[in-house]
């Protein structure tokens, strides 16, 4: 029997909390934006690799016809299994697909300085990803990194390197609250009474 189960469904606010988090802290200037949050229910693969969301642009109709400037579509299975630091992670992700055009170019955008069309609707752009490496490992091994990828690498190093950096800060300041803690329990027992 053929599947009649839709295969998208409008989120009821889960996605949305969590994503308006996300863009109130590190895209405030988004907020101009009206995104419509969705849910895919089945699997959609790109590369091999499965697609836990996407960033997609509306149509002038149906931005006019629903009030919605743009879609963030995210894979219901792959949502449900992220905890919420994943889930705020890939909020950021998909978020960083939107960029805003602005009227004066001289000026970051943000919702004072954003270009609109004849309509009025708030114009923007999707951003590709900064890294995509479509590669085979034997054909990596036998030929070795391109210009991009040899770049590509030193900044995965770079990052790489920043994050042990904050890890290990972390660590150390744990250490030394730890420490510091210990040193000020009182000690256990009783004073014994020195003998005269």
């Amino acid at each position: 029997m053929e599947d009649t189960a839709p295969e998208f469904h409008q989120d009821e606010g889960e996605l949305q909390k969590i994503f308006d988090s996300v863009r109130d802290k590190h895209y405030p200037e988004l907020n101009c934006l009206e995104l419509q949050y969705v849910f895919r229910m089945k699997e959609k693969m790109h590369e091999g690799q499965l697609v836990y969301g996407s960033a997609e642009k509306i149509s002038p109709r149906d931005r006019d016809l629903y009030g919605y400037d743009a879609r963030v579509c995210i894979h219901k299975e792959s949502w449900d299994d992220l905890n919420r630091s994943g889930k705020r992670k890939l909020a950021f992700h998909e978020l960083m697909h939107f960029r805003l055009t602005p009227e004066d170019k001289a000026m970051p955008a943000d919702e004072h300085n954003v270009k609109k069309d004849k309509a009025g609707r708030i114009c923007y752009t999707l951003r590709p990803h900064d890294f995509s490496l479509m590669r085979f490992t034997e054909e990596l091994e036998k030929f070795g990194l391109s210009d991009t990828e040899e770049y590509v690498r030193l900044e995965l190093n770079r990052i790489h390197e920043l994050h042990q950096e904050k890890k290990d800060k972390k660590k150390s300041t744990k250490t030394k609250k730890s420490k510091t803690d210990k040193s000020k329990r009182p000690t256990g027992g009783k004073k014994k009474k020195s003998k005269k």
